[in-house]
C-alpha cells in the first residue's frame, strides 16, 4: 500500500500560554501494510487528545488499525512509568512464553508533563505497527482525558512545495560576495 498523509491543526487553549494561545500543526500517515506514523510539523506537540481526536475524524486509519490488530499473535500489556515531572511513558510488551518471563518491548509513547507526544509516534524508517497505535492510545488517552475536550483538531490539506522552490542539499547560502563594491551592512561592525 502506497504511504498516505493526512495534516491537522490545533489550537492550544489561551489559559496554558502567557501570550495567548499556540497553534500547532502534525501528520499522521499510513505507511506500507501496516504502520503508522505521527510527526509534528509546527507549533507545539500535539497532545494525546489532538491525536486520538484525528484519529477519530479518519475511519480509514481506525479499520487500518483495526485489521492490524485482529491479526495480532501475542497478547500484551501496557506498562506506565511516572516521572518525576509529570510525565507518562507508556510501554506495550509482548506477552511470547509467561513461564520464562519473555515480555519483549514491541513500542512505546512519552507523554509530557502537559500532555503533548513530544517525542512523536515511529518514523518514516520505523513506523509503528498500527495495532500497537491503537493499543498505547487507548491506554494513554484516559490518563489525558482532562485536556481531550477543551482543543479542537480540524484535518486540513498539506503544504507542498514545487520543484523550484525547494533547495538541493549541498547549495551554499552563505558567503556571500560583493563584486560591484555597493554591499553595505548595517550596524556595528567588528
Amino acid at each position: 500500500m502506497a504511504t498516505i498523509v493526512k495534516h491537522f491543526t490545533f489550537a492550544t487553549p489561551d489559559w496554558e500560554f502567557a501570550n495567548g494561545d499556540r497553534r500547532g500543526r502534525f501528520a499522521i500517515a499510513l505507511v506500507g501494510d501496516d504502520g503508522v506514523v505521527v510527526v509534528r510539523l509546527a507549533g507545539p506537540a500535539p497532545r494525546v487528545g489532538h491525536v486520538m481526536a484525528a484519529v477519530r475524524m479518519w475511519p480509514e486509519l481506525q479499520a487500518f488499525c483495526n485489521a492490524a490488530a485482529a491479526v495480532r499473535r501475542h497478547p500484551y500489556v501496557v506498562t506506565c512509568r511516572t516521572g518525576m515531572s509529570g510525565s507518562h511513558d507508556y510501554t506495550l510488551r509482548e506477552v511470547r512464553d509467561a513461564a520464562l518471563a519473555d515480555y519483549p518491548t514491541r513500542a512505546s509513547l512519552h507523554v509530557s508533563d502537559y500532555g503533548a507526544c513530544n517525542r512523536g509516534v515511529g518514523s518514516k524508517a520505523s513506523p509503528m505497527w498500527a495495532g500497537d497505535f491503537v493499543a498505547l492510545l487507548s491506554f494513554a488517552v484516559p490518563g489525558e482525558r482532562a485536556r481531550d475536550g477543551a482543543c479542537p483538531v480540524e484535518e486540513v490539506e498539506p503544504q507542498q512545495f514545487g520543484p523550484e522552490s525547494i533547495t538541493p542539499p549541498g547549495v551554499v547560502l552563505f558567503g556571500i560576495e560583493d563584486t560591484d563594491g555597493d554591499f553595505t551592512v548595517d550596524g556595528p561592525t567588528s
